[in-house]
């Protein structure tokens, strides 16, 4: 969506150019909170459509500033402002990783199985399965982590095929199949290592690797106590 912020009024224009220069700078805080006002002035012009824009921004300001608490609001509001299908069940995944970001894991499973049995198109269908994961593995219910993760895998293609290989990985952890886990992770970490639109992935695939390497350290640190007694 063009912008063209001559033709807008100039407080709303001014909040949106803030907002921009923050994001530029990776401000994020800054840049979030100028979307919200930049927003509440578009909803006092009527313009709908600017509204929902700075809603959809403000939200990926506030997660990469890392305040689940402010970009759970801003998905609520994002949510009331859309009303095309795939951008709501978009926005949906967003809303069960701000839960479980939040520490709201109930809340996460139960909002994720509810939109996937509305209905939702393929690729939002494997991040909404990716997100009820997320929240079955801060769960500890590995027996419904274990249903979830093969349907991830079936037909998975691409980044979502490595989200499904990373969610195998941990729940081989999980098991204590430690090799296993450590195989899985380091595909992860070399099939995402040049994308850049992965790099989040991977340096979470690449931190998994790293507390394996010091839990194995530890059992072997362990292993001739155990045996001397």
């Amino acid at each position: 969506m063009q912008l063209d912020l001559d033709t807008l009024p100039l407080a709303l224009a001014r909040a949106i150019r803030r907002a921009l220069t923050a994001a530029q700078a990776a401000r994020w805080e800054d840049a979030g909170e100028a979307w919200g006002e930049a927003g509440e002035l578009a909803l006092a012009e009527r313009r709908l459509d600017i509204a929902r824009l700075a809603a959809l921004q403000a939200v990926d300001a506030f997660r990469r500033d890392d305040r689940p608490a402010s970009t759970l609001i801003g998905v609520e509001r994002a949510l009331q402002l859309t009303e095309d299908p795939g951008q709501r069940a978009g926005l949906s995944a967003y809303l069960i990783a701000c839960l479980l970001d939040a520490g709201q894991l109930q809340l996460a499973e139960q909002t994720a199985r509810e939109r996937l049995a509305a209905g939702v198109p393929p690729n939002i269908h494997a991040i909404l399965l990716d997100s009820l994961a997320g929240a079955l593995l801060a769960r500890g219910d590995l027996i419904g982590l274990q249903a979830v993760v093969h349907q991830l895998r079936s037909g998975a293609e691409g980044l979502l095929a490595e989200a499904a290989r990373f969610r195998e990985a941990q729940l081989a952890r999980l098991l204590g199949h430690l090799d296993e886990a450590e195989r899985g992770f380091h595909d992860v970490a070399e099939a995402l290592g040049d994308q850049p639109a992965a790099r989040g992935a991977c340096a979470a695939a690449v931190g998994e690797l790293a507390e394996l390497a010091w839990v194995s350290g530890e059992a072997a640190k362990a292993r001739p106590a155990l045996t001397e007694n």
